[in-house]
């Protein structure tokens, strides 16, 4: 029987950690071992998390073995002083217009921080790697980012051991929507592109989560090395047979809607819609399951739409999956701008697991489009399109009311956790060689 591979994870987010970004690894990590590669994860203790979700600690394997190396977290002692903007900003949500302490805080995030606010981690985690007797018993490196300050890990070890490194990118680096925001002093700017190249071109593998992002990535270090393996799902348990649908016609958002994200189109489409036609208006609602920036909340009541939306805040993620299973459409909504083409949302997949219609509002030529073509999931529609938003979502309710499927899903097994991490072992296989 062939040895199995050893490789070493460097990732920021884990477990108590909610959100997408804890998703891609978790399930990674529980999947590698069945295709021939044993990982060890090492991850920080004292980080200060955004969002938790204690339920994704039972999804931790029990066969993996976790390091906590500690972090000191300079977002925990800013907050005591400036709690909300200090979430939001570590969250990566920023506002349109903000403050002067917001603008403060972004000041010190780009420029005191470099490449973020997460950098002082690297030092500690390499020392930990450094004093790990099995350390030279890797195959592999294994670097996660955002927060890109992770790969700095990576790069620090490759060049000292002989140890392959592959780079992942959740997200891109310097074409992250806030990057633009974080008003950056033109040496903090330098040096980001200067960090972003190094590693690139240092990394022996490069994966991203787009093919837009992995096109970004070819630019910098060739086509070679550069991968793309996307986000999926992990199959709810129990069945989804078991979950049936609630009375009415339930549209759903699971996320964030930040202030970029902000469909003016929908919110006019459904004005009319529920003007028009009494019947819709008696049966529709519109669920809202994560954060809504105070800028969508206006435009909703601008339209007088709140007794048709529902804002619930963030959910546990099996409490969002089971609102996913439970609407009749879902709702996917990215910013029209061009930066956010190459951004395919991690519950886009849960979307496609669902086999519900999905009704896509994003910019043009957005990785998401192939998907849903190819799978014959939903709809596209740009977030300013009123007219054809308003025939597709009355598309959906005419079939809805008359017992009929808007789509014939297929091919959606290819976007399984398992598939996903069987694409990443055999990349992994394939280049220790």
């Amino acid at each position: 029987m062939t040895k199995p591979l050893k490789v070493l994870v460097f990732s920021y987010y884990w477990p108590p950690a909610g959100g997408p970004g804890v998703q891609r690894w978790l399930y990674f990590a529980k999947y590698l071992a069945e295709f021939g590669v044993q990982s060890t994860l090492v991850v920080p203790h004292g980080a200060q998390y955004p969002q938790l979700d204690d339920a994704l600690m039972a999804e931790i394997p029990t066969d993996v073995r976790v390091h906590r190396v500690s972090i000191s977290e300079p977002y925990r002692w800013i907050s005591w002083l400036f709690p909300q903007s200090t979430k939001n900003l570590s969250r990566g949500i920023v506002p349109k217009k903000p403050n002067q302490i917001q603008r403060l805080l972004l000041w010190i995030r780009g420029n005191f921080w470099v490449p973020d606010a997460r950098v002082g981690w690297v030092s500690k985690a390499v020392h930990w790697a450094n004093n790990q007797p099995d350390l030279l018993e890797y195959d592999w490196i294994i670097t996660t980012g955002p927060p890109h300050s992770v790969h700095l890990i990576g790069a620090a070890l490759s060049r000292k051991y002989d140890i392959k490194w592959l780079a992942d990118f959740r997200d891109p680096w310097t074409g992250i929507h806030y990057h633009d925001k974080l008003r950056l002093l033109p040496y903090a700017q330098k040096k980001h592109q200067s960090l972003e190249q190094m590693v690139c071109q240092q990394a022996d593998l490069l994966v991203a989560t787009s093919p837009s992002t992995t096109s970004s990535l070819d630019l910098l270090a060739g086509k070679q090395k550069t991968h793309c393996i996307t986000n999926g799902f992990e199959p709810l348990v129990p069945p989804p047979s078991q979950l049936r649908n609630r009375e009415g016609f339930v549209m759903a958002h699971v996320g964030a809607l930040l202030a970029e994200r902000n469909p003016s189109g929908l919110w006019a489409a459904l004005a009319e819609l529920v003007a028009e036609s009494p019947e819709f208006s008696a049966g529709f609602s519109l669920e809202l399951v994560g954060h809504v920036a105070p800028s969508v909340s206006a435009a909703i009541e601008a339209h007088k739409l709140q007794p048709w939306v529902k804002q619930q805040g963030y959910l546990p993620h099996h409490q969002a999956r089971k609102a996913q299973w439970s609407a009749d459409v879902l709702l996917l909504v990215e910013a029209s701008q061009s930066w956010a083409s190459e951004i395919i949302p991690g519950k886009f997949f849960e979307y496609l697991e669902t086999k519900k219609p999905i009704l896509a509002l994003g910019p043009e030529r957005w990785d998401v489009h192939q998907i849903l073509s190819q799978t014959d999931s939903g709809f596209y529609a740009e977030s300013t399109d009123v007219t054809r938003i308003k025939s597709l979502i009355r598309n959906f309710w005419q079939h809805h009311m008359e017992g009929l499927p808007a789509t014939s899903p297929t091919g959606i097994d290819f976007y399984t956790r398992q598939n996903s991490t069987h694409q990443l072992a055999t990349l992994l296989h394939e280049f220790t060689l």
